[in-house]
């Protein structure tokens, strides 16, 4: 039971990295075309 819960919490916690990343990749994309707005 103990590494059932241990193995669905690491799936969980890699998909939570992957949308982090995702979501940073994403903001550094907005930012940097809102940068080049006001040029």
């Amino acid at each position: 039971m103990r590494e059932w819960i241990g193995n669905h919490l690491s799936a969980l916690f890699k998909d939570f990295a992957k949308l982090l990343v995702m979501n940073i990749f994403l903001s550094q994309k907005v930012i940097g075309l809102l940068m080049l707005r006001q040029y």
